[in-house]
């Protein structure tokens, strides 16, 4: 696996953790 691989899964998990927290967020505000 390249450097350049991991950093871009990385980066995409960083975004689907905040989506997840907004989505979240979202439902325990409505």
């Amino acid at each position: 696996m390249s450097l350049g691989m991991l950093e871009t899964s990385i980066r995409l998990n960083s975004i689907t953790l905040c989506l997840l927290r907004i989505a979240y967020w979202m439902g325990h505000t409505l």
